[in-house]
């Protein structure tokens, strides 16, 4: 015997639930908060989304399970916000009704109420969940491209000098901060990937770290790098597997979250004066900064980062305008 009841899903949308003979069930959108609506809809049988084209409600739990299997955490998160934020915006309409006005109408109003650069990454992380909406057969064309993206003045990555590095490290010393610092500014590893740093990844005698895919963990880009280390990142690490923990880096031999580090850098900063702009990812920026400035190329740089594409390095190359000169003198 078919049942059919409602049910209430995130953001407030109502569903009918139909269960079936054979123990499946399906899910249809009646398009409204309202549960007395939603009743009458129930009753009739009819004005029901069809599951052919999900809403975004739908369209956004189906993206964020594929994204969550796929891709580290970060990146399904930025998913989630985009298409949160999208949702607010339009609410739960069919995804085949979304077309090039409404994604101008979005930008509009969002920079109304964030800043013009997260736009512009919502703007092409919404792009990417509507290039899987086309590989999956539920849109013929994307909206989001060909779309322009708001102006931005450029701004360099803030960076550490020497002076600040050493004033933080001396500062956060006998803290269990300190050697996350440590680790941070001399491998220019991303603070998930130290965070979750075991270790099977350190391998002493080449002297490297192996960051590698797991069922716990993933890499930003979805693909391993193997970090060399110089001295000073080598001797933290022989002296922090005398501690025998689980993890390299641990807050009381607990493995330590992203939330704790970013909350415990930002007030060990103010602490000693660190200047505000600067937060716990500024260490990898301080880390590629260092190394273009001492002659380094982009493409080495980009290789340690483990940037995808070089052109994400290029926002370090104002760092070496010394460079050109070689070039230029050949004229």
């Amino acid at each position: 015997m078919v049942k059919k009841f409602l049910t209430k899903r995130r953001h407030g949308i109502w569903y009918v639930v139909t269960t079936h003979e054979d123990g499946r069930r399906t899910f249809k959108s009646t398009g409204t908060r309202d549960r007395l609506a939603a009743e009458d809809i129930l009753g009739e049988g009819s004005n029901l989304r069809e599951a052919s084209t999900p809403t975004l409600v739908r369209f956004m739990d189906e993206i964020l399970a594929y994204t969550g299997a796929t891709f580290a955490h970060a990146t399904m998160q930025l998913y989630r916000d985009s298409l949160r934020a999208l949702l607010g915006v339009f609410g739960d309409m069919p995804i085949d009704g979304i077309t090039a006005r409404h994604v101008d109408r979005y930008k509009t109003t969002r920079v109304q109420r964030v800043k013009p650069i997260t736009v512009n990454k919502e703007l092409s992380t919404l792009r990417a969940a509507f290039n899987i909406a086309v590989r999956w057969g539920y849109l013929e064309k994307n909206p989001f491209v060909g779309v322009k993206k708001l102006v931005v003045p450029e701004t360099p990555p803030a960076f550490f000098t020497r002076e600040e590095l050493q004033r933080l490290e001396e500062g956060t010393r006998g803290h269990w901060i300190h050697d996350v610092i440590v680790l941070g500014i001399n491998t220019g590893m991303r603070a998930g990937e130290l965070t979750s740093l075991t270790w099977e990844s350190i391998d002493f005698e080449r002297r490297v770290i192996r960051l590698m895919n797991s069922n716990d963990f993933r890499t930003k880009t979805g693909r391993g790098r193997v970090i060399p280390c110089n001295a000073r990142a080598c001797d933290l690490l022989v002296e922090r597997k005398l501690r025998e923990e689980d993890y390299v880096l641990t807050m009381g031999g607990r493995q330590i979250k992203k939330n704790w580090l970013s909350s415990a850098f930002r007030k060990a900063a103010r602490r000693v004066g660190i200047r505000e702009e600067l937060h716990f990812h500024s260490l990898r920026h301080t880390f590629a900064s260092w190394l273009v400035q001492d002659g380094v190329s982009l493409y080495q740089v980009a290789r340690l980062l483990g940037h995808s594409d070089v052109k994400t390095t290029e926002v370090y190359a104002h760092l070496q305008p010394e460079t050109m000169h070689d070039v230029v003198a050949r004229l």
